[in-house]
């Protein structure tokens, strides 16, 4: 059954391929594009997803290099916009904070835009947080622009990795329609999601108990030794105060440690439900109590970094307990964040391939224990990607700089000897235009690659979806 027409694929049917989409394919037709090592065949007859992690990163990596020429030729204007408006973006928070505007005319010779960019960034943030209008309209503005010209390239990239579309002929392309607003409102629900379901709540109880806990020990209490003399007066901070009434505790560590029992109950309650049999297709019975054993060997973990690190980092070996009640809330809370982040990971793929804003089968792919390969996934990748970078940064590089330098120096040489010891004005200029030239390639290069890792990593995801049972509740 042939997918709609979505305008990022062209003439698949004449030559004889027909895009696939999720509704009109078949179990058996999305069996032959997942590898059989991500099958797990059930009793009943049905199929489910496994997550190879290895697998899919290595599927990942392999579209972001095999596929770079189609990346390379319909990413490089949008790539070229983006990098326009990120300079106009640095230069606009910069002309807003000293009222005048600025250029590149203004920057110190010899410093690199990252440092420009690295210092809007804090001036944006700063901004945000201070309520200044204009740095909000101006982050609001490059953001939307961001997700825009993203889109216009990482849609098509994302339908080739998961439905095997090739994008409309052209090197000259910036599309927007239906399925790249589908990815920004698929991309806004997950992070709106995550952040009301779990960064609101946890955030506004953490805020109503400390102003509680603030509130109580910023007073000042009245205390009379002497109780046949009114006038004899002590006046008593909050602390000593509730130390002489024994309820110091309660305030101390009492308050967020109640909090943090409650986060606690929550997330295992979570857990549990997200482990149960039904999401494990390969386990052959239902085991409570080691599921819940192993529950709380995770929380056990996420509560122990705290206090090894606070043990750590205090000198005298003083061990604090509302310090220690702090950081286990501040663990606890990442892991809730961290759950939810990876639950709705999969969405702005499956959205964008099946041309639908449905939630069926966004969560059975991080079902059972593939909530962890999921997560597996993404750090391989965010791993894999920064170490090819540090090895480019620190080896490929210098040696191209040596090189060039080297090149630099002998041309140079050659000139002072032809032309009576005066070096040809030509030389530097060019040189410079060349080691301007090879990073301004490496940038877009590797902006090629790396996009297209996370749109073939977001194309497996879709492929994965449904064989996850999508069908039946996660």
């Amino acid at each position: 059954m042939r997918a709609p027409d979505t305008g990022e694929s062209h003439g698949l049917a004449k030559k004889g391929v027909a895009p696939q989409s999720q509704r009109g394919a078949t179990r058996m037709g999305y069996a032959a594009l997942v590898p059989r090592s991500h099958l797990v065949v059930k009793a009943m007859g049905g199929v489910s997803m496994k997550l190879g992690i290895f697998a899919t990163t290595g599927a990942a990596l392999h579209f972001g290099v095999s596929r770079l020429e189609t990346i390379a030729r319909i990413a490089w204007l949008p790539i070229t916009l983006l990098l326009i408006f990120e300079m106009a973006f640095a230069f606009g928070a910069y002309s807003i904070v000293n009222n005048t505007v600025l250029t590149f005319s203004d920057v110190p010779r010899g410093l690199a835009f990252e440092r420009v960019y690295a210092g809007a960034i804090g001036i944006v943030q700063a901004g945000v947080v201070n309520g200044d209008w204009s740095i909000i309209a101006l982050a609001a503005v490059a953001i939307l622009l961001h997700l825009i010209l993203v889109g216009s390239f990482l849609v098509p990239l994302i339908r080739l990795a998961g439905l095997g579309e090739v994008p409309r002929p052209g090197v000259v392309r910036l599309p927007f329609g239906p399925n790249q607003l589908r990815l920004i409102i698929a991309l806004t629900f997950s992070l709106a999601a995550v952040v009301l379901i779990a960064i609101v709540p946890a955030s506004m109880a953490a805020g109503f108990i400390t102003g509680a806990i603030d509130d109580a020990l910023g007073r000042t209490y009245a205390n009379f030794p002497n109780e046949n003399s009114l006038h004899t007066i002590d006046l008593l901070s909050a602390k000593d105060a509730l130390t002489l009434r024994g309820d110091f505790w309660v305030f101390d560590f009492g308050l967020m440690s109640a909090l943090v029992a409650g986060v606690a109950a929550v997330l295992f309650i979570i857990l549990m439900q997200h482990f149960r049999q039904a999401n494990r297709p390969a386990a052959t019975r239902a085991n409570p109590i080691l599921r819940a054993l192993f529950i709380l060997a995770t929380f056990v973990v996420v509560i122990g970094g705290p206090a090894f690190f606070q043990m750590l980092s205090v000198s005298s070996g003083e061990f604090v307990p509302r310090t220690f009640a702090d950081n286990v809330y501040g663990g606890l809370f990442l892991l809730f964040v961290l759950y939810m982040s990876v639950r709705f990971l999969a969405y702005p793929g499956i959205a964008v391939c099946r041309n639908s804003l449905s939630m069926s089968g966004v969560l059975s792919v991080s079902r059972g224990w593939n909530l962890f390969r999921m997560g597996g996934i993404f750090i391989l990748l965010a791993l894999l990607l920064t170490l090819v970078q540090w090895l480019i940064d620190s080896f490929a590089f210098p040696l191209i700089a040596t090189t060039v330098m080297t090149l630099f120096t002998a041309s140079e040489s050659v000139s002072l000897i032809f032309n009576d010891g005066e070096a040809a004005a030509w030389i530097f200029p060019l040189f410079s235009w060349i080691w301007t030239g090879i990073k301004i390639v490496y940038k877009f290069v590797w902006l090629f690659f790396t996009y297209g890792v996370w749109a073939g990593f977001l194309g497996q995801l879709y492929r994965l979806s449904d064989e996850g049972g999508a069908a039946r509740p996660d």
